[in-house]
Formats: structure tokens, C-alpha cells, sequence
């Protein structure tokens, strides 16, 4: 019997595993060269921050003083170091606006304090030396920590003060927001103008985040993602009309919240310069603003929280709104003084 020719051996067939790395190296070849396109040809987003809220503000250049975060928005920039100016200054390596670096674990000989906040904690207007965080730091001798934000709400201050008190474990949690939980947050929607809450915009603004990494998502996610809104001008009654970012009943939970993650906390209620100079035009609703303040003061509990009316601090003092206020609801270093002032009888000496 005839031997069969056996014919050409057949080459082996790469796994499957080698075919997917494969195919995942292609795919990420041909993303990488469309990134290197856009690069190229497609201009950075506008403002960078989709739809944040400090879009368009006077003086300001957004990607220098923030940064996107899927959760939060937008946060401060680490590190940063620009000639001082009316949105600040100094932030150390955890975005915090401080000159200097702090260590995760505290002194156990020393109370820790950390501060969260809106622009008013921040110290918007003044130098870093004058926010009142810093002044109660040199006034009380404890270790405090100024972790405000301009622009944010009680939603994103819960987040951050979540992240923080877990990193930095403080004694002491001072809390103060209002002004931005009363506002609206204008977006475009087709052609009309939508104002959401916060909490139902966090579904959507992971985008900015992705946006700032990726010429190409960005160039995506603009064809998708709410825009700034162009509403003229916004009177009273237009922002009376639209939605506030925070409504009172989450407001009073985002603070709760934030007051839990810590033995002890201060609840700051911050007044409004029109309720100090009832001649001053303010553009927010001051029943919204009433409602929240008054939210924020029951709070007060005799075991762990402690309530601190700024404004009564500030009609005590015998200073005018001039004197107090640099516009709005920024206070200046005066104003500044008067509230570390507040907090350290406070936190130092019980009364």
C-alpha cells in the first residue's frame, strides 16, 4: 500500500487571548492617532469646565485656579503658586489654599481643625493671610486646615468633606455653605434655559472630567454635554423663577452629613450683605436665603454641634456693611477677623 504525502503543516492558530491583545492594541492605536489629530486641528473646550457655574466670571481663567472632578465638578488645582489676586493665590498638594503642606495623620498633642466652605471660607478677595481660616489658625494655635472653594454647594462640600475627613481625621469640622445651594445653575436646553440641581447634574459631568484629559472626548462630549447657558442678565425675580442648585430639605441632609464625619462640628451661617445694609441690591431671593440659614441654625445640638450666627458677629461689631463686606457676601479682612474671632472663643476658650 501506497504511503499517503502527508501535506504542509498547518501553522498554529494564535490564541485567543494573544487575538484580543491584539485587537486592543489596534484599537487603542487607532484612538491615539485620532487624539493626535484632534490635538492638532480641534481647539481646546470652551472653559474647559462644561457647564460649571464659574464660567464666564470676570477676571478669572478657569484652568488656572481649577481642575475637573467626575464627582465633585470641579476642584482646586494642587500646588499652585500665581501672583496674588482677587481668586487667590497659594494651594498646597492637596488643593487645599494653604502655604504649606499638612501630614495625614494629626498631632495627638494638637487639635485639628478642617474647614469646608464656599468662596466665603476660601477667602475670595482677600489675601491668603486674611481668610479667616488662616486668621484662626494664628489666633488659636490649633491645626486648621481651609478646605473652601469658590462656587461650591452643601452636594459638593458632602463629597469633599467625606474625601477629607477620612484622609486628614479631624477633631473638629467647621461647615459653611448657603450662598450657591440658593442659586440657580443655568444650562442651556435646545434653545431655552434649564437650571437642575446638583445632585441631578452628577450623572453628566463626569464628561468635564474626561474632557480636560482628552482632545478628542472633548470634541465628543461638546456635541452632548449642558452648556453654559447665555441668560441675560439674571434679575432677582429670573433667579427667583428658576430652581436653586440645593433645595432646603437636601441642604439640611448635605449638612448632617458633613457634621457626622467628624467628633465634633461648628455649623457657620453666613449672612448676606443686604442683611447687614438693607440698601444693598442683592441679586438672590432673600426668603431662599432666609430658609436656608434658618435650616442650617437647627441643626444645633448640645452633644456635637455647635451653631455660630455671623451675622449677629457682624451687627454686634458696630461696623458697617463697607467696613465688612468687599461685595455681596465676601467678607473682608476686617470681616475675615470678626469670624476668627467667633470660632477661636469658640474652640478655645468654650464660650
Amino acid at each position: 500500500m501506497a504511503d499517503v504525502e502527508a501535506g504542509p503543516a498547518e501553522e498554529p492558530r494564535p490564541s485567543r487571548a494573544k487575538r484580543i491583545l491584539f485587537q486592543c492594541a489596534a484599537t487603542l492605536a487607532v484612538l491615539g492617532g485620532l487624539e493626535v489629530g484632534a490635538r492638532l486641528f480641534v481647539p481646546p473646550p470652551e472653559g474647559t469646565l462644561l457647564a460649571s457655574p464659574l464660567d464666564g466670571m470676570p477676571n478669572l481663567a478657569l484652568t488656572d485656579y481649577f481642575e475637573g472632578d467626575a464627582e465633585l465638578f470641579w476642584r482646586l488645582r494642587p500646588n499652585l503658586n500665581v501672583r496674588p489676586g482677587y481668586w487667590g493665590d497659594r494651594t498646597n498638594s492637596a488643593g487645599l489654599r494653604m502655604a504649606s503642606d499638612v501630614p495625614d495623620r494629626p498631632d495627638p498633642k494638637r487639635r485639628r481643625v478642617l474647614c469646608v466652605g464656599d468662596s466665603c471660607t476660601y477667602g475670595l478677595g482677600v489675601a491668603l493671610v486674611d481668610a479667616w481660616p488662616t486668621q484662626l489658625a494664628e489666633r488659636s494655635g490649633l491645626d486648621v486646615l481651609n478646605a473652601g472653594v469658590p462656587g461650591y454647594s452643601s452636594h459638593q462640600g458632602a463629597i469633599l468633606a467625606a474625601r477629607l475627613q477620612q484622609r486628614f481625621r479631624p477633631d473638629v469640622t467647621i461647615v459653611q455653605f448657603g450662598n450657591n445651594d440658593a442659586a440657580p445653575w443655568p444650562s442651556r436646553d435646545g434653545d431655552a434655559v434649564a437650571a437642575i440641581e446638583d445632585h441631578e447634574r452628577s450623572g453628566v459631568m463626569w464628561r468635564s472630567a474626561v474632557a480636560q484629559r482628552s482632545r478628542l472626548a472633548a470634541m465628543v462630549f461638546g456635541w452632548t454635554s449642558p452648556r453654559r447657558a447665555p441668560p441675560g442678565v439674571l434679575t432677582p425675580e429670573r433667579i427667583a423663577e428658576l430652581r436653586p442648585r440645593v433645595p432646603a430639605d437636601r441642604y439640611a441632609e448635605n449638612l448632617r452629613r458633613i457634621c457626622a464625619g467628624s467628633p465634633r462640628a461648628i455649623v457657620v451661617v453666613w449672612p448676606r450683605q443686604s442683611q447687614i445694609d438693607a440698601g444693598y441690591d442683592d441679586v438672590l431671593p432673600a426668603a431662599r436665603v432666609a430658609e436656608l440659614q434658618a435650616r442650617a441654625a437647627e441643626l444645633a445640638n448640645a452633644d456635637t454641634v455647635d451653631v455660630i450666627d455671623v451675622g449677629a458677629v457682624f451687627r454686634e461689631s458696630g461696623f458697617t456693611a463697607r467696613d465688612l463686606f468687599v461685595e455681596g457676601c465676601h467678607a473682608t479682612p476686617l470681616g475675615n477677623a470678626l469670624v476668627a474671632a467667633a470660632l477661636t472663643a469658640r474652640l478655645v476658650d468654650g464660650s
